[in-house]
């Protein structure tokens, strides 16, 4: 898994709010929903998987702190609970 773009609107982009790659359909990406996610980028950035995003697998992750642009590509672990 890793980061391929912030959420984005038409004039704005929401810095902690990310699409991560995460599956291969989208009913596989809607049973990650509600799992922890870490972006192995400096200490680290916590975040929540939230809803699947297209018909390939990818999905939203909301995050608690803004994730800054050198982060994307980086990768994305799913913390086991």
């Amino acid at each position: 898994m890793k980061v391929l773009s912030y959420k984005r609107g038409r004039h704005t982009q929401d810095t902690r709010r990310i699409i991560v790659d995460a599956a291969s359909s989208r009913s596989e990406a809607q049973q990650l929903v509600g799992k922890k996610v870490v972006v192995e980028y400096g200490k680290g950035f916590e975040g929540v998987i939230t809803k699947p995003h297209g018909t390939k697998g990818k999905v939203i992750v909301k995050l608690d702190k803004p994730l800054p642009g050198q982060a994307i590509n980086a990768p994305v672990k799913l913390l086991n609970e």
